[in-house]
């Protein structure tokens, strides 16, 4: 059996299950296959349908006629090329199960607990016979504050569906309003439930500022970002997606309060701009002598960074969220911050 792909009939962004009904299609191979080996909805985005571990390993193994060695698909193969990133090994769904409940101290008691499952399933999980459905899959992934992609083994190439962001780390994935991770969007475009963008321009002049480098012109990057968010899901679907326009409302509020602050040397703030607390999370100086911190780094904020109209090397930061305005000021490399005002909305 030819089972041979051509690499370019496979977008980046395909589900392991619809390689499969490439190689089904390519082959002539019965539908009924894919519905004992798990992949009934292999032309969906289902996670049912990019499980390659234990069983359905063997079974895809045994249907194609895959190479095996130590039971591991071989590298060089193009379906297994999708859950083997260039080519290196990875942890499988069993390894990540074990490792995150022992990090978290849990016994297979507790945890079958917390996601309503049997001790019995959480054995076999992590023994490599079965793997948990869609739903538990989602349990997992809050009790674990992890990626499901992360606790498969990282099977696909996750990029945000607004700005094209590569999310390679669960740290930048955005996070629903229940606090669930959200696997389409980074926590710039998209946070508590909210998108933080709604015109492609801006979104545009925000990324240049960051892709622009000696070998990457501004003027490239402009016309790349151009080309590409488009093809984006947010975007294709705006009419959809969008909350007709109550976050950028909201965003033109809370502008509208920090320029009635009038604060000497600070100008007039006309955008806001999605930050995430890690990077902005300046120490201050209290005049009881405390050193504080008043940002949870893994929300997202908005805010800008303002050039003082007196000149001189100091920068105006603002930041804003549901519950406060806060105003400082920092040197050029974010250092000596002072606070100027904390108020809570």
């Amino acid at each position: 059996m030819d089972i041979s792909v051509d690499t370019a009939e496979i977008d980046r962004e395909v589900f392991a299950g619809e390689i499969i009904a490439i190689i089904r299609r390519k082959d002539d191979i019965d539908e009924t296959w894919t519905i004992c080996g798990g992949f009934r909805n292999y032309q969906t985005n289902s996670y049912t349908s990019i499980m390659v571990t234990g069983i359905i390993k063997l079974l895809i193994a045994n249907i194609f006629r895959l190479p095996l060695r130590n039971n591991k698909l071989l590298s060089h193969h193009p379906l297994f090329c999708y859950y083997i990133p260039n080519g290196g090994d990875v942890m499988e769904t069993r390894e990540i199960i074990l490792e995150l409940r022992t990090q978290k101290g849990l016994s297979q008691e507790e945890l079958a607990e917390k996601v309503m499952v049997t001790r019995q399933a959480v054995s076999r999980w992590e023994n490599g016979e079965t793997i948990p459905n869609t739903e538990t899959l989602k349990l997992l992934s809050k009790e674990f504050d992890v990626s499901i992609n992360t606790l498969l083994g990282a099977p696909r190439q996750l990029i945000c569906q607004c700005c094209g962001m590569p999310l390679k780390d669960d740290a930048i994935i955005s996070r629903d309003s229940d606090g669930s991770l959200n696997e389409d969007y980074c926590k710039w475009c998209y946070a508590d439930g909210s998108y933080t963008y709604s015109d492609m321009d801006d979104l545009i002049d925000v990324c240049v500022k960051n892709m622009v480098n000696e070998n990457f012109t501004e003027e490239q990057a402009r016309a790349y970002m151009k080309e590409m968010l488009p093809k984006l899901d947010y975007w294709k679907r705006y009419d959809e997606l969008s909350d007709n326009g109550q976050f950028e409302e909201f965003k033109k509020q809370l502008i509208t309060e920090i320029n009635e602050l009038h604060i000497e040397g600070m100008p007039k703030v006309e955008k806001l701009n999605a930050l995430v607390g890690r990077d902005i999370n300046l120490e201050y100086s209290l005049p009881n002598g405390m050193r504080v911190k008043f940002l949870d780094n893994q929300k997202t904020y908005l805010g800008n960074q303002l050039e003082c109209e007196f000149g001189g090397e100091r920068y105006f930061g603002v930041l804003a969220s549901m519950d406060f305005v806060m105003v400082c000021t920092y040197d050029a490399d974010l250092t000596n911050p002072e606070l100027i005002l904390y108020k809570k909305r």
